[in-house]
């Protein structure tokens, strides 16, 4: 990538109002922008984007036992992708801001992904954990209810990128 290109996508991304997305270099190491856990900030003077995160992120090198936070750099010319991930409404907003032309085919097509029903297939373990609302979990046995907050608590870890961190407490 060059210069421009870091420039037009963080633009792209700032007038859409985008705030997760990702830097993925040639190591293939991934570089996350996101509110949670992740900061990319690009320096287009030294073309560079340094990424800042907690070591508890997915991820992150456990090689650097004593510390909060790490800090990659990643020289512009070593990026080869940028992703990101929206609704329909951000997307069509950050297409525009790029100057890219979109026909009225692709953005029909683009709302009809976005509103699509993914089916769960629990034959090969491939789902998603759904939360349940207040009234669904009330309405399960007490052994339901344990099973369920054991998968939710499982499902936490794993969305916060902590399924193969041990939990040490001092």
């Amino acid at each position: 990538m060059v210069v421009q290109d870091i420039q037009m996508f963080e633009q792209a991304v700032k007038d859409a109002g985008i705030d997760t997305y990702a830097y993925v270099s040639m190591g293939p190491t991934v570089y996350y922008n996101n509110k949670e856990n992740s900061i990319c900030i690009p320096d287009f003077e030294n073309e560079n984007v340094y990424n800042f995160r907690g070591n508890d992120a997915y991820g992150s090198a456990s090689y650097f036992e004593d510390s909060k936070l790490l800090m990659f750099c990643c020289p512009f010319d070593q990026i080869c992708e940028l992703r990101l991930g929206a609704d329909y409404q951000t997307m069509i907003k950050f297409i525009d801001s790029l100057g890219l032309d979109i026909s009225d085919e692709q953005k029909k097509l683009l709302l009809s992904i976005a509103n699509r029903k993914r089916p769960l297939n629990p034959i090969t373990g491939n789902y998603v954990f759904k939360e349940l609302s207040a009234e669904e979990y009330e309405a399960l046995s007490e052994d339901e209810k344990a099973a369920y907050e054991k998968a939710h608590a499982e499902w936490v870890r794993k969305r916060n990128g902590m399924q193969n961190r041990q939990l040490v407490v001092e």
